[in-house]
Parts: structure tokens; C-alpha cells; sequence
């Protein structure tokens, strides 16, 4: 479930980050999720997607690292498969750093503030944002388009 901590503080109009940034602090949060995924998944690529978080997170899977995100305002994923454990139990942490204040010229919030999805996929699949349409010719009667898909394949 998305989660803004900042939203949740006190009102201060002695934060960092002003009035404009709406008088509420930021922090730094620990997120954790412990998860099992079937061994028959061990054939699969599994990456997790974040739709947002707000900000600088470090993501860890069983002690691993596998990324970290300076920014907000944007979705990322990071690809999970050579760290986990099919038919055991798996530890994702996310810590999210939101300290540094001010860093927006607005409200920013703190935390993971949009859903986040496991993704599975096979071997070859179509690449994140790797589809685009677009519209070649147009009139009242007639539409051209031009599809162009990404692919992605793992090596074995």
C-alpha cells in the first residue's frame, strides 16, 4: 500500500523546508517485505517495479543490492533474479532517505508513494516502455501507424 510518512507529522513552520514544501518534515523510513516465491518460478525473470519513491532509496533483496535511486518523480525497476531464493523465504528491504531538506519547490511527501509490483517474466519478453505507437498518416477516412516493440532477452 503506498505510504507517506511526512503527510502523518506535525504541522512546523520551523521545517527546512517551509511553507512552500508544505511545513512538514521529511525522515528517512525502512520498508520490509518477506515473500516465497515456487521453486517452478526458478525459470522465470523477476524484477520488482516501484511506480514512485520519494526519496533517495537503497534496495536491498536477501543482502544484496540491487539499486540505488537518487531521485523521486520517477518509476524504476531492478531486476531481482540472480538474489533470490525459490522455495524459501526472500527479505526485500527499501530504505528511503528524505533528509536532506529542502529538495523540492513544492510538498514532496516521503516514502514509497505509488504501488509496487513483483514482475514475471520469461526469458524473452517485451522491454519496459519498449512499445511505441505512433500515427504515420491521418485524415477523415484513413490512419497509418508505425508499432515498434523493444525485445529483451536473457542469456542463459
Amino acid at each position: 500500500m503506498p505510504d507517506d510518512w511526512s503527510i502523518e507529522l506535525p504541522f512546523d513552520s520551523t521545517s527546512p523546508i517551509g511553507i512552500g514544501g508544505g511545513a512538514l518534515r521529511g525522515g528517512m523510513g525502512w520498508y520490509t517485505k518477506e515473500f516465497t516465491l515456487p521453486v517452478t518460478d526458478n525459470d522465470k525473470e523477476i524484477a520488482i517495479y516501484f511506480e514512485g519513491i520519494y526519496c533517495r532509496s537503497t534496495v536491498w533483496l536477501n543482502g544484496h543490492l540491487p539499486g540505488y535511486r537518487p531521485n523521486g518523480y520517477i518509476s524504476f525497476s531492478y531486476n531481482l533474479t540472480p538474489y533470490l531464493n525459490y522455495g524459501a523465504k526472500n527479505m526485500l528491504v527499501v530504505k528511503v532517505n528524505n533528509n536532506e531538506q529542502p529538495n523540492s519547490r513544492w510538498y514532496s511527501g516521503s516514502g514509497i508513494y505509488r504501488k509496487v509490483w513483483l514482475q514475471k517474466t520469461g526469458k524473452m519478453s517485451v522491454a519496459d516502455w519498449g512499445t511505441y505507437i505512433t500515427t504515420t498518416t491521418l485524415s477523415e477516412s484513413f490512419a497509418a501507424i508505425k508499432i515498434k516493440t523493444t525485445i529483451k532477452e536473457v542469456a542463459n
